[in-house]
């Protein structure tokens, strides 16, 4: 599930994160413009060593959802797709 190494996500706002594993997860969110803007639909993992990118199918890049640890996964909810609100929920383990 591991992708690759790298020195983390891209800037952004309007993210979701959550514990999992002892770890940090961090999914989606909006670039800033220094990166070019943008929805995002990246999932990646900070163990307190360093910053990977998780290969994962999930949602459709959105801002704003909202992610919550269920022990021993993830759940992530809605967000905004421009004024367009989204109504899914997403299981993350």
């Amino acid at each position: 599930m591991l992708n690759s190494e790298s020195d983390g996500p891209t800037p952004r706002t309007e993210f979701a994160m959550a514990s999992l594993g002892g770890a940090a997860i961090v999914f989606g969110g909006f670039g800033t413009s220094e990166t070019g803007g943008g929805l995002l639909s990246d999932t990646w993992r900070f163990d307190g060593d360093g910053w990977t990118q998780l290969d994962a199918t999930g949602p459709s890049a959105r801002a704003s959802p909202v992610m919550a640890s269920t022990g021993d996964s993830l759940l992530l909810y809605g967000g905004l797709v421009g004024d367009e609100g989204v109504d899914d929920v997403w299981r993350f383990d």
